[in-house]
């Protein structure tokens, strides 16, 4: 399928303090994603009683991690620069120079109460990121809001295929309220893992120019 760029990407807004919000995939590709998710399991089953599916592992998870790195650097980091740092004015900086060290693999992250074994909600933590950016796959569950309390944010204030920007540690704190009903779907990428760890998924770029990347 590739990776279809939704009509206004790129185009951020301010939606809370110290966080933005654009379009970023189309209701299409959301679509798609939870279905090779689907496809790709079973996924095991993490600390916090969730299951994530990274997006290499999806049938054409090369090429998409490919073009999404491509597209946060293409549409992402400019956002970054304009509204986190000097860089978009400073004319000694050169183009080149991103304001993240690497992308890491992106994933699905799934609550459902279909499966008995995984949470339904997720309590307050903070990402361990320098960047934080959350798409919103689907709307049909009730409940299991994604809530930043110091913001007063939630991000089902955003539609479908947006892409909610913000930073991923200290001072963006954010938890998962309990699912009442269906089943959520939520992309989760980040930018710069910080917290030290010898995860091959951390940078896109390293992970595909290595003869043995695999699942």
């Amino acid at each position: 399928m590739g990776f279809p760029l939704a009509p206004g990407i790129g185009q951020f807004e301010t939606v809370a303090s110290d966080i933005l919000a654009a379009p970023f995939f189309t209701s299409e590709f959301c679509e798609y994603l939870i279905n090779e998710m689907n496809i790709a399991g079973p996924h095991p089953l993490l600390p916090d009683q969730s299951r994530n599916c990274l997006l290499h592992q999806t049938r054409e998870g090369k090429q998409l991690c490919i073009e999404y790195a491509n597209a946060v650097k293409q549409y992402v980091e400019p956002a970054i620069k304009t509204f986190w740092t000097t860089a978009a004015t400073d004319e000694a900086d050169p183009e080149t120079r991103l304001t993240y060290g690497n992308v890491p693999i992106p994933f699905v992250k799934k609550i459902s109460k279909v499966d008995s074994d995984l949470s339904t909600a997720i309590a307050l933590h903070n990402d361990h990121s320098l960047f934080s950016m959350l798409v919103r796959l689907n709307s049909s569950y009730e409940g299991s809001e994604t809530t930043y309390p110091r913001q007063d944010f939630r991000l089902n204030e955003c539609p479908v295929g947006h892409l909610a920007l913000m930073p991923g540690s200290v001072t963006h704190p954010h938890f998962v309220s309990e699912l009442i009903s269906g089943t959520k779907y939520t992309l989760v990428g980040r930018l710069t893992i910080i917290a030290p760890r010898s995860d091959r998924f951390d940078d896109i770029n390293q992970y595909f120019s290595s003869t043995t990347f695999g699942p």
